[in-house]
């Protein structure tokens, strides 16, 4: 077992958050868009009050690119994250949810020095596992290595 226990601080958790703010901007512009005909199209054939319509999305696209609060965080900043070698899973642990994900859909992962981020395969993407190299428990960083070894992209600065 690899064991990361612990929060994760400092720049992992900022990149983290950074990805989080990416996907409530992504989510909230394709909503916008999807919207947007139809609001036109209001606006061209009955009334160009219409546009008002445009208003609540514009401030969720505001609102989605700020960082989520601490209690929005209690469902993706890990506090664990371990590796069973028995189970052949990769086990995430929040203060709210825990998911896991078998150690064969694991396509890459990335080290960014003080961390590592995990990219899974298409069907089982999930952007939330990262291990803090300071939070390793139990384990070694060379077995870690040694579980992806081909896997691994170091990531220059």
């Amino acid at each position: 077992m690899i064991d990361f226990n612990g929060e994760i601080n400092g720049d992992c958790k900022r990149f983290l958050l950074k990805k989080q703010i990416k996907i409530q901007v992504k989510v909230s512009l394709i909503v916008a868009i999807l919207f947007a005909v139809p609001i036109i199209l209001t606006s061209v054939f009955w009334k160009t009050i219409a546009l008002l319509m445009f208003l609540p999305f514009a401030f969720a696209i505001v609102f989605s690119a700020l960082p989520p609060s601490r209690g929005s965080q209690r469902i993706f900043v890990p506090q664990r994250v371990y590796i069973d070698t028995e189970e052949q899973t990769i086990v995430h642990k929040c203060a709210k949810l825990e998911r896991f994900h078998m150690l064969s859909s694991v396509k890459a992962v990335i080290d960014y020095g003080e961390w590592y981020y995990f990219i899974f395969e298409f069907e089982d993407r999930d952007p939330y596992f990262v291990c803090q190299k300071s939070l390793l428990t139990e384990g070694t960083l060379e077995e870690f290595e040694a579980l992806f070894e081909g896997k691994i992209e170091r990531q220059k600065k």
